[in-house]
C-alpha cells in the first residue's frame, strides 16, 4: 500500500509531465447502473454487418450488450481494434481484438482528452478521422502502447450520445492501407 503523497498546488494541463497516454488510470467515476435485462438477449456473433449490428442494438438491453455489438460490428472492418469508454476528459480503455496491445493491457490504458491528438480532434468534431499516429506525441506513445506503430494508417470513430462523447474505437488494417466505407450520422 503507498502512502497518498502530500496535496500539491494546482497545476494547468501546459505544467504537467504526465502522458497523453497513461497506463495510470484515474479513480473510477460513478456512474448510474444500466438497468439489468429482463429477459437473456440472444449471443452476440463475433462480427456483425451494419445490418445485423442495427438489429441487434435495437433489442440490446444493457450497456455491455451494446458494446459488444459495437464491437463486433468493428471487427468486420479492422485487423486490431479496441474500445474506449469517455468520462470527462479521459477515455478509458475497455476492450480489444487482433493482433496487438490485449484486453487486459487496454484496461490499463487512459487518454487525455484535452491533449492535442487525434482523440481531442475527435472529441471536438465527434466524427471519424483517419491518418497515420505519428503527428503529436500522444498520437505516437498510443499507437505505441496499442502495439500498432507499424501498422499505420488507422481510424478513431466516436460514438456519442446528445452531442457527448462516450466512446471512442481505434481501428486499423494492420498496415494496408485500404479504404474503409464509414457510414456516420450527428443526431441531435
Amino acid at each position: 500500500v503507498e502512502a497518498a503523497a502530500p496535496a500539491a498546488e494546482p497545476t494547468t494541463p501546459a505544467e504537467t509531465s504526465s502522458p497523453a497516454v497513461s497506463s495510470n488510470r484515474p479513480e473510477p467515476v460513478e456512474t448510474a447502473e444500466a438497468p439489468e435485462a429482463t429477459e437473456p438477449s440472444a449471443p452476440i456473433p463475433e462480427t456483425l454487418d451494419a445490418e445485423a449490428a442495427i438489429a441487434a442494438l435495437a433489442s440490446a438491453n444493457t450497456r455491455d450488450e451494446i458494446i459488444a455489438v459495437t464491437f463486433a460490428h468493428c471487427r468486420t472492418h479492422f485487423d486490431y481494434c479496441a474500445l474506449f469508454a469517455a468520462h470527462d476528459e479521459i477515455a478509458e480503455g475497455l476492450e480489444a481484438a487482433g493482433d496487438g496491445a490485449s484486453r487486459e493491457v487496454v484496461r490499463e490504458l487512459s487518454i487525455e482528452l484535452e491533449r492535442p491528438s487525434f482523440a481531442r480532434d475527435v472529441r471536438q468534431l465527434l466524427g471519424p478521422k483517419a491518418g497515420v499516429l505519428d503527428s503529436t506525441e500522444a498520437d505516437r506513445e498510443l499507437a505505441h502502447r496499442l502495439g500498432r506503430t507499424a501498422k499505420q494508417p488507422s481510424v478513431l470513430i466516436p460514438v456519442a450520445i446528445r452531442q457527448r462523447l462516450v466512446m471512442l474505437v481505434y481501428g486499423d488494417r494492420g498496415g494496408k492501407a485500404r479504404q474503409v466505407g464509414l457510414h456516420w450520422r450527428r443526431q441531435g
